[in-house]
């Protein structure tokens, strides 16, 4: 499962890289570099480039969800997470700006390219994008396939990290579990599971006529 993402230029929230800080010539072999990311709207935290600058931030902010989780009403049995309390916003800067090297490093980091090559191929993503149209190219997210990954894709458009805590996860758990609405739900999915057995039973049934 891949989350989808946009590079945005002009935006008020952008980061933007801040130039002077930056060794280029020696920044991919000094491993004690770190890009510093200058936020044009203070409300927002600033972020870096290295992980272990951003790790204690995204520790924070995987404690700060749980505490989030509420009812709309109390006869309201789905569990919703109030996102807006979470400082986080994952706007990407402008990387063409960067010396090719780095891009092509943080790309090959951020962006999931077997995936993005093989969709375009066949005119699923970016479709919309030719010389006539300036159109924004969308890429897929690196995703961490460990069956988590649809709940690791919006956590990854919303926050901009992995649900490595599984707190996406249990309030989905909870939801289905002891929500109101879970009885439709598992209707739906005991229908949609009776057609597939009956297209595997037919397609069955047509493979031992064939072999007799």
């Amino acid at each position: 499962m891949n989350n989808y993402i946009s590079y945005h230029d002009g935006n008020i929230n952008e980061d933007i890289f801040n130039e002077d800080s930056i060794d280029r010539k020696h920044h991919l072999y000094n491993s004690s570099a770190s890009v510093q990311l200058q936020r044009t709207n203070v409300n927002y935290p600033i972020l870096h480039q290295t992980p272990s600058s951003n790790q204690t931030y995204v520790h924070q902010q995987r404690d700060v969800l749980p505490k989030n989780y509420r009812r709309k009403s109390i006869n309201d049995d789905i569990i919703t997470i109030d996102h807006n309390d979470a400082d986080t916003s994952f706007i990407l800067p402008n990387l063409y700006e960067l010396p090719e090297d780095i891009r092509i490093r943080v790309m090959d980091n951020l962006v999931d390219i077997p995936t993005m090559v093989s969709l375009e191929e066949t005119k699923r993503l970016n479709w919309w994008v030719n010389k006539k149209l300036p159109c924004t190219k969308l890429y897929p997210l690196v995703t961490s396939g460990d069956g988590n990954c649809l709940l690791h894709a919006t956590s990854l458009a919303m926050w901009g990290f992995h649900d490595h805590s599984l707190s996406m996860r249990k309030a989905l758990n909870e939801t289905l579990i002891t929500s109101k609405p879970n009885n439709s739900l598992y209707r739906r999915w005991r229908w949609t599971q009776s057609v597939q057995n009956k297209k595997v039973t037919k397609r069955n049934l047509l493979t031992y006529c064939i072999i007799r």
